[in-house]
């Protein structure tokens, strides 16, 4: 099962399934920590200008959740 976590934009639902991919929208990083207790094998975090992602992979390192990085868009 793949859950793509990402910030929520106002209006947007919470949760939903689009092709088969579980989207979770979180409204702020407060909500990664209960997000990963539902328990993880490893956590990918993409474009790390953002600090939301970057808050993704702590609350996961710090968990002892394996983390992915993938940086982009570095000029």
């Amino acid at each position: 099962t793949v859950t793509v976590a990402c910030e929520r934009p106002e209006g947007a639902a919470a949760e939903e399934t689009f092709r088969g991919v579980r989207l979770r929208r979180l409204a702020s990083v407060r909500e990664f920590g209960a997000l990963l207790d539902e328990g993880f094998d490893v956590a990918h975090g993409h474009m790390p200008r953002k600090p939301f992602v970057m808050a993704g992979l702590l609350a996961a390192r710090r968990r002892g959740i394996p983390t992915v990085f993938t940086p982009h868009c570095f000029y």
